[in-house]
C-alpha cells in the first residue's frame, strides 16, 4: 500500500504536475502489484489523457531514466499553458483533426455527442456496409470504455454517457442498416430479455445493464422483479429472445437462477444466459449454474461489460473464441475454489460453543436497561434529519464509481431537493426495544408488555462462526451478547424495520437516468435512515455509548426469513405498510431490517461457512428441512 500524494510534495503550487505524477506512479505501481492506494480521487486524471510531454517528464523523474529529469519537470511546472496540464484541459477539439474512424472511437470512449451523427454519416459512404461502422470504430470505443472502467479510470455515469453516444450513432445509421439487410429476419434487432428472479425485488443493477444494452442497439425486454422461471422461459420463447439476463441481490436468488437454468435445460433450450447481481460471482456461476445448462452461461461482473458480452455471444466470428476463453476462466475459478476449500478449517460445533464470547454479566454495563421499551413508530420521518447521514462514497460505489463524479453528486442533490419540495418520498419505520434472554444460540424475545420469563413473543435461532480461530479469539454468535436465561433477570434486544417509500414524479419512468438516480438515492437514504435511528436509540431510547445494528440477511445473521419474526414483533405491516416476498425481501426495496445489541463487547462479524453438524442443529431448532436450510444459506443442496 502507499500514499500516492507523498511523492509530489516538492511540486506544491503546480497541481497539474502533481496530478500527472500521481497518475503515472499509480499506473506503474498498480502494474507492479500495488493493491491499496491512498489518493484524492477528485484530482486523479486518467493516465491516458495526460499530455505526452508532461507524462514522459514525470516518468523520466519517477523511474530515474534521464539525467536532468527533475529540472525538466520543474521547467514544465513553471511554464503556463497546455504543456503543464492534462491534455483534456487543453485544446478540447484537437481530436477533430484525426481520421473519421478515430474521431468516432474517441467520441464514444469520452462520451462526446456533439458530432457523432455527423461523423458516422460522413464515414458511411466510405464503407461497404453501415454495420461495419457499428462493429468497427463504435464497438472499439465501447470496448475502450469497458477497459478503462475495469482499470478504475471511469465510473458508471461516464459509461452511460458513452452508451448514449453509441445510441445516437446507431440511431443515425439504423435506416441504412435496415435497407442494406437482405432478409426481413435480418432486419430485426436482437432481443435481450432481463429479469430479477423470483423472490427478489432489487433491480438497480439490472436497470443499469438495460440502459447500456439499449444504447448499444439491442432491444431490451425487462420483465421487472420477482419473476418466476416459468414466466422468464415463456417470454423468451414468445419474444424469440437471443439472450436472457438474470439478476439477483440476495443469496436465495442464486438458487432461483439455478432453477431457471435447469428449467431451460429440461425444455431443450440453448439460449445464452447472462448472470449478474450483488451475490453472484464467477465461482458460483462456474460451479453451480453452468454445469446444469448446456447453453452458454456467462457471469457479467458489471454493467459496462454487458454490451461486449452480448456482442461476443451473438457474433458468428467471435463466439467460438469467447466461449473457449470462458471455459478456461471457469476451470480456473473451480481450481481456485477447490484450493480455498482445502485450506478452510472448521471445528466441531461443540468446540465452537465452548469458545463463545466471555462476558461478565455481573457488570451492569453488560446489560444496560433502556429508557424506552416497546414499539416506537416512525412515520413520515423528517428527510432533513436523515440526509446528513448519507454515505456518498457508498452511493458512488452503487454506480460502480471508482472516484468522485461532481456531476452525479450535483444531480443527486437536485433530486433530493425536488423530492423534499414535492413530497414524493416518505421515510417510515418501526423500532422496538424488548425484554430478551439467550437460550444457547437462540434469543427469546418477550412481548413488550410482559415481564421476561412469562410470555414468549419471538424466537430467533442464530448461527455461530465455526471457523478455527487463533488463540484468544472467540467463535461468535449474536446470542453471546444477550443475557443468558440461566442467569435469571431481564436482558434486552432491539429490532428495527426502516424503509423509503416513494412515487416517481411524472415523466421519470421514461427518463432512465433519473429513474436510476432515484433508485440509488433511495438505497442511500435507507441506510442513512438506519444510521439516524441507531443514533437516537443510543442517545435517547437506550442510553448507551456503543452497540451494533446487524441487518438480517447479512453475514452476522444471514437468514432473510428472520425478517418475518421481526415484522410480527414490530407490527411492521400493520403500522407502516411493509411487506415481504417469498424469499424474505422487503417491499419497498430500499429498506433494512435488523437488531440492536447494546452490550459494549458486541461487534460485527461474519458467520462464513458452517459444518454439516451446525446445519443439522440449526435446521432442527428452526423446524425446517436440511434442504430448506441449505437454500437459505446459499449452501450446496443436502
Amino acid at each position: 500500500s502507499g500514499g500516492i500524494a507523498n511523492l509530489s510534495f516538492s511540486f506544491q503550487g503546480s497541481e497539474a504536475v502533481r496530478e500527472a505524477m500521481h497518475a503515472v506512479i499509480l499506473k506503474l505501481a498498480r502494474d507492479a502489484g500495488l493493491s491499496l492506494a491512498i489518493v484524492n480521487p477528485a484530482a486523479m486524471p486518467p493516465y491516458d489523457t495526460l499530455d505526452p510531454a508532461l507524462r514522459d517528464a514525470a516518468e523520466d523523474l519517477i523511474l530515474c531514466r534521464k539525467q536532468g529529469a527533475a529540472e525538466a519537470l520543474l521547467a514544465l511546472a513553471l511554464t503556463s499553458g497546455a504543456a503543464s496540464r492534462p491534455a483534456d484541459t487543453g485544446d478540447r477539439n484537437s481530436w477533430r483533426l484525426w481520421t473519421l474512424e478515430e474521431r468516432i472511437r474517441y467520441a464514444v470512449s469520452r462520451g462526446i455527442d456533439d458530432y457523432i451523427e455527423q461523423d458516422v454519416l460522413e464515414l458511411r459512404p466510405l464503407r461497404d456496409t453501415s454495420l461495419e461502422i457499428v462493429e468497427g470504430p463504435l464497438m472499439r470505443g465501447m470496448r475502450e470504455v469497458g477497459d478503462r472502467f475495469g482499470a478504475g479510470e471511469l465510473f458508471l455515469p461516464q459509461v452511460i454517457r458513452s452508451a448514449r453516444v453509441m445510441q445516437r450513432a446507431v440511431s443515425a445509421l439504423s435506416p441504412f442498416i435496415e435497407a442494406e439487410k437482405s432478409g426481413a429476419s435480418n432486419g430485426k434487432r436482437d432481443k435481450i430479455l432481463l429479469a430479477t428472479v423470483k423472490g427478489d425485488v432489487h433491480d438497480i443493477g439490472k436497470n443499469f445493464v438495460g440502459v447500456v444494452l439499449g444504447c448499444n442497439g439491442y432491444e431490451v425486454l425487462d420483465l421487472g422483479v420477482m419473476t418466476p422461471s416459468e414466466r422468464i422461459i415463456e417470454a423468451a420463447l414468445t419474444e424469440k429472445a437471443a439472450i436472457i439476463g438474470l439478476s439477483g441481490l440476495i443469496t436465495p436468488s442464486l438458487d432461483e437462477m439455478i432453477k431457471t437454468a435447469k428449467a431451460l435445460e429440461e425444455r431443450g433450450l440453448r439460449i445464452p444466459l447472462m448472470i449478474g447481481g450483488a451475490t453472484t460471482s464467477l465461482t458460483h456461476t462456474a460451479l453451480r449454474i453452468a454445469p446444469v445448462y448446456s447453453g452458454p452461461v456467462v457471469y457479467v461482473s458489471d454493467a459496462s461489460r454487458s454490451a461486449e458480452v452480448a456482442r461476443s455471444l451473438l457474433s458468428p466470428k467471435d463466439r467460438t473464441g469467447f466461449l473457449r476463453d470462458l471455459a478456461r476462466s471457469y476451470q480456473d475459478a473451480a481450481a481456485w475454489h477447490a484450493e480455498l476449500e482445502e485450506r478452510r478449517r472448521l471445528i466441531p460445533l461443540g468446540k465452537a460453543r465452548e469458545n463463545k464470547a466471555v462476558i461478565d454479566w455481573s457488570d451492569p454495563a453488560a446489560n444496560p436497561a433502556p429508557h424506552t421499551t416497546g414499539i416506537i413508530e416512525l412515520r413520515d420521518y423528517p428527510l432533513e434529519r436523515v440526509v446528513p447521514h448519507i454515505d456518498w462514497p457508498a452511493f458512488l460505489r452503487e454506480w460502480e464509481s471508482k472516484r468522485e463524479d461532481p456531476r452525479l453528486l450535483e444531480d443527486a442533490g437536485a433530486m433530493l431537493r425536488r423530492v423534499e419540495q414535492e413530497k414524493t418520498l416518505a421515510l417510515r419505520g418501526v423500532a422496538g426495544i424488548f425484554p430478551a434472554q439467550a437460550q444457547g444460540d437462540d434469543v427469546i424475545v418477550y412481548g413488550h408488555d410482559e415481564e421476561a420469563g412469562k410470555t414468549q413473543g419471538a424466537r430467533f435461532c442464530f448461527l455461530r462462526d465455526q471457523r478455527q480461530k487463533p488463540a484468544g479469539r472467540p467463535n461468535l454468535c449474536v446470542a453471546d451478547f444477550v443475557l443468558p436465561q440461566k442467569r435469571g433477570g431481564k436482558g434486552w434486544i432491539g429490532l428495527f424495520a426502516l424503509g423509503v417509500f416513494f412515487m416517481p414524479a411524472a415523466g421519470d419512468e421514461k427518463d432512465e437516468y433519473n429513474r436510476l438516480l432515484m433508485g440509488t438515492l433511495a438505497n442511500a437514504l435507507a441506510e442513512a435512515f438506519s444510521l439516524e435511528i441507531h443514533r437516537r436509540v443510543r442517545q435517547e431510547w437506550w442510553g448507551v455509548d456503543g452497540g451494533v445494528r446487524p441487518a438480517m440477511g447479512y453475514p452476522m445473521c444471514p437468514d432473510h426469513q428472520d425478517k418475518r419474526t421481526a415484522f410480527k414483533a414490530l407490527e411492521a405491516r400493520e403500522r407502516c405498510g411493509f411487506d415481504l416476498t417469498e424469499q424474505g425481501m422487503i417491499i419497498p426495496a430500499s429498506s433494512v431490517c435488523g437488531f440492536y445489541l447494546a452490550n459494549p463487547q458486541a461487534r460485527y462479524f461474519g458467520i462464513g461457512t458452517i459444518g454439516d453438524d451446525q446445519l443439522r442443529d440449526w435446521t432442527g431448532r428452526k423446524g425446517i428441512s436440511l434442504e430448506e436450510g441449505a437454500k437459505r444459506l446459499g449452501l450446496p443442496p443436502r
